[in-house]
């Protein structure tokens, strides 16, 4: 189990393992469509440092979580009054 910025390089990890995650979204950070950027960097960086292992996120529409990897959609939820998705897949 670690703990890590995703903004700074990470460190060699034993893989593959499982990547949880829950990006930001919702009305702290505006419309879900000014993520899509980020999340395409999220996705991006997911490839380059843990690609083949699997990733958990919490996220609020299918066009973002596609971003991150090829990720289904197990159950639907509230968090926070946000209607969020809890997404299982494989990063790419």
């Amino acid at each position: 189990f670690s703990t890590e910025d995703f903004g700074a390089p990470f460190p060699p990890l034993p893989g593959p393992g499982l990547v949880v995650m829950n990006p930001p979204y919702g009305s702290r950070v505006g419309a879900n469509a000014q993520l899509s950027s980020l999340y395409r960097r999220l996705g991006q960086t997911l490839q380059a440092q843990f690609s083949g292992w699997r990733l958990a996120c919490v996220c609020p529409e299918r066009s973002l979580a596609g971003r991150l990897g090829n990720l289904e959609e197990l159950t639907r939820f509230s968090n926070g009054g946000i209607k969020v998705s809890l997404w299982l897949g494989e990063i790419p």
